[in-house]
């Protein structure tokens, strides 16, 4: 099933299938990325985000797209200029990438509610209102699955601004049913412009079991000299 990912047009993504990925594709600096012991399945998926990278760095308009690093941190090393995401669920990898004059950050995320097995992460995710509207809810896992994949995407778009591990308690969210988002309000700093109290919105695509979450974050406000 081809992937819905409700992004705007500032945003360049692209898809790939674990199956169809091979690390022999993939560039040299590419390759060093993948550890030599790697089972299948973790070549297969980190190759798949890899092309997926190059791909949407081609419609962004990088001709040819540069190979996309594994940085020391284990976070992609994106070019100069360029803000992205990458992710890999059930099969696909999908990776959106834009100019950071359009965008301070890009978080995506995609789970697939089959992945998300113990509701006992639930005490490790979830703060306790979080894990009250899991548990009254007509389908807790699935709850559970959209709010872990949330905070991830939270977290790839705010990690390479503050430069450091935060856990999921740095984030606190309310679901908006009718936007069908997230919205979480930041329990510590996370960055310049994001301050505890700081609010950002996280929309919500179900299709099928998977889930998608995306976060686009406004551009800088330009330097003052």
């Amino acid at each position: 099933m081809r992937p819905e990912v409700p992004l705007p047009a500032t945003v360049c993504w692209a898809w790939h299938r674990w199956a169809d990925a091979e690390p022999a594709a993939l560039a040299p600096t590419e390759r060093a990325g993948l550890s030599p012991h790697a089972v299948v399945k973790r070549q297969q998926e980190y190759s798949a985000g890899r092309l997926a990278a190059r791909a949407a760095l081609a419609r962004l308009g990088l001709d040819p797209p540069p190979p996309v690093r594994r940085g020391p941190d284990r976070a992609p090393g994106w070019p100069p200029g360029v803000v992205g995401a990458i992710t890999h669920a059930d099969g696909l990898a999908l990776a959106a990438v834009a100019w950071r004059r359009d965008h301070g950050g890009l978080g995506i995320d995609l789970e697939h509610a089959g992945g998300v097995r113990r509701m006992a992460i639930a005490d490790r995710v979830a703060d306790p209102a979080e894990r009250a509207w899991i548990q009254h809810g007509p389908d807790p896992r699935r709850r559970l699955a959209a709010l872990f994949s949330a905070k991830e995407a939270v977290y790839k778009a705010l990690y390479p601004r503050v430069g450091r591990y935060f856990g999921f308690g740095a984030v606190s969210g309310r679901f908006d049913a009718a936007a069908g988002a997230f919205d979480f309000t930041l329990c510590e700093p996370l960055g310049p412009g994001y301050a505890v109290g700081a609010l950002v919105r996280v929309p919500v695509r179900w299709q099928g079991e998977r889930v998608l979450t995306t976060l686009c974050l406004p551009p800088d406000p330009p330097e003052v000299p």
